[in-house]
């Protein structure tokens, strides 16, 4: 008797006891205490916290042995000759061909067992559907689809998924290929001249596009420096506040047959700036040599830069600019739809919402402003009336300024232009970004990034964290769904800890983990 099964016993436990409380088969847990199965990678499964539960050992105990079993395995099998590929996988792969192809296919398949072609296209599919597989890795229905598909039980695909991400084009196994790619693989396609390959994916279980993949033949070098980026490094307004590290990336882009302006560069450098591009960092393996790596650091902007000092208050407080102040109560309006537009409001202090009313009568907020910023520009481009109605939504302070000493202070105060030019870009890629995020992201993810805007994340000041008095109505409006909605995932970021939700609205820095998951 094994000292596993002592172990069990002596706790009066069976092996079935560990398979039911990790939901997979018994024969599994039977061959993973018996060493005749690789245990699979901590990181991907959650079986061995479950069983450390019954067990009553510490969470990641059994997750550090099994790691320590996996890198035993994986040098005993690095050390061995790859062995030829089964038939059966062959069969399959091949009566996934696309019909005109299969022939020519097979002959050049038999022709070379297990040949550079057959690699090429088994890896490409097994990479396929390896990320099919961990997008859906926690999706109790997308197991059950597969399963009912594969015609096996809902614990004996659990135990197979966590088999195949383990595998490689050397250890693929029969199993495998019927339990993930026979039903996630509608059909493949490759071209024989240039390796391009197609593969479609089975829609009731995949969603998205065919996936391609081919070799680009590479056009000829580019320029060392570009031209519209020697213009952004001499224009100060522009790259005054760049970091060597961010000059270096911008410098490194590369452009087929299109030449940049140094706008462009300029439009680059605040994305760079804006942490809702980037994915969390996680570990990885360090950069091969002579490969280029970037590690961005989201930081305060150098105080000597000319638009990243630039303080506009302090512009217009003393540059002679005719304007007026003025005070609204929390809930007032400023301006409202269809009124004339002669007048650019910049906000002091408080928060101001923007919405349109259709002709039924219905009513979107489509942007919200804080201290800082400008409204009401639309005047400056030819709007003789207001497209939206503005009100505060909190105690606001507003500098009002006539558009025609506005255009005058611009064209005499090249500091102010730049800063207005530089704010309406910021503005402009914000509208573009607001379209994208209603078109293809959740409404869960849209209510998140809603919040992170309104507490100024990604902001060069520090967020304010504490948002303004805003109704779940007004969430609803700006989101795209129904208050209901935004009522449930309020709840669900407040269980989470993301937000602190008590009357006021607290934003914590963990909700931006909303945005950034894939």
């Amino acid at each position: 008797m094994s000292f596993s099964s002592l172990f069990l016993e002596e706790l009066g436990l069976e092996q079935k006891d560990l398979a039911a409380a990790a939901e997979v088969t018994d024969s599994y847990i039977s061959q993973l205490l018996s060493r005749k199965k690789l245990p699979p990678a901590p990181d991907r499964t959650d079986i061995y916290q479950k069983m450390a539960k019954v067990l009553k050992l510490p969470s990641d105990r059994l997750a550090k042995l099994a790691e320590l079993q996996r890198r035993e395995e994986l040098k005993r099998d690095l050390a061995g000759p790859p062995a030829p590929m089964f038939g059966e996988i062959r069969e399959l792969i091949l009566r996934k061909c696309v019909a005109d192809k299969e022939k020519q296919v097979r002959e050049i398949f038999e022709k070379q067992p297990f040949g550079e072609l057959e690699r090429l296209v088994t890896q490409k599919l097994l990479d396929v559907i390896k990320n099919v597989a961990k997008e859906e890795l926690n999706s109790e229905n997308w197991l059950h689809l597969v399963a009912r598909l594969a015609g096996r039980s809902y614990e004996q695909t659990r135990v197979t998924l966590l088999e195949f991400l383990d595998t490689d084009v050397f250890s693929l196994s029969p199993e495998n290929c019927v339990s993930f790619l026979d039903p996630l693989i509608e059909s493949w396609d490759v071209d024989l001249t240039t390796f391009a390959m197609e593969i479609v994916l089975n829609r009731r279980i995949a969603s998205g596009d065919p996936r391609r993949f081919e070799f680009v033949e590479t056009g000829p070098l580019q320029p060392e420096v570009e031209p519209g980026f020697t213009e952004f490094i001499k224009d100060s307004s522009l790259s005054g506040s760049a970091t060597k590290e961010e000059i270096e990336l911008l410098k490194k882009l590369r452009f087929n047959g299109k030449r940049p302006t140094r706008l462009y560069y300029y439009r680059e450098l605040q994305s760079l700036r804006d942490p809702l591009h980037f994915r969390a960092e996680k570990s990885r393996a360090p950069a091969a040599p002579g490969c280029f790596e970037l590690k961005m650091k989201i930081k305060k902007p150098k105080t000597n830069g000319a638009l990243a000092s630039f303080n506009a208050q302090a512009f217009l407080d003393t540059a002679g600019v005719a304007r007026k102040v003025m005070d609204y109560r929390r809930g007032e309006s400023i301006y409202s739809q269809g009124e004339a537009a002669e007048t650019v409001m910049y906000i002091q202090k408080g928060g101001v919402k923007l919405s349109v009313v259709n002709g039924s009568g219905k009513e979107a907020v489509v942007a919200m402003f804080g201290p800082c910023d400008f409204f009401g520009e639309g005047c400056m481009a030819g709007q003789t009336v207001r497209m939206g109605t503005t009100s505060a939504v909190t105690p606001t302070t507003l500098l009002v300024i006539q558009k025609n000493e506005l255009l005058r202070v611009l064209h005499a105060e090249h500091e102010l232009s730049d800063h207005f030019i530089a704010y309406m870009l910021a503005h402009n890629i914000r509208v573009e970004e607001d379209l994208i995020d209603q078109l293809f992201n959740s409404s869960e993810k849209r209510l998140a990034r809603t919040l992170l805007l309104l507490a100024r994340y990604g902001k060069q000041d520090q967020p304010v964290r504490i948002l303004p008095r805003v109704s779940q109505e007004t969430l609803a409006s700006m989101v795209g769904t129904t208050r209901s909605r935004v009522n449930f995932f309020m709840n669900k970021f407040r269980k989470l800890g993301f937000i602190e939700y008590n009357g006021k609205i607290k934003v914590n820095k963990s909700l931006l983990t909303v945005v950034l998951h894939e």
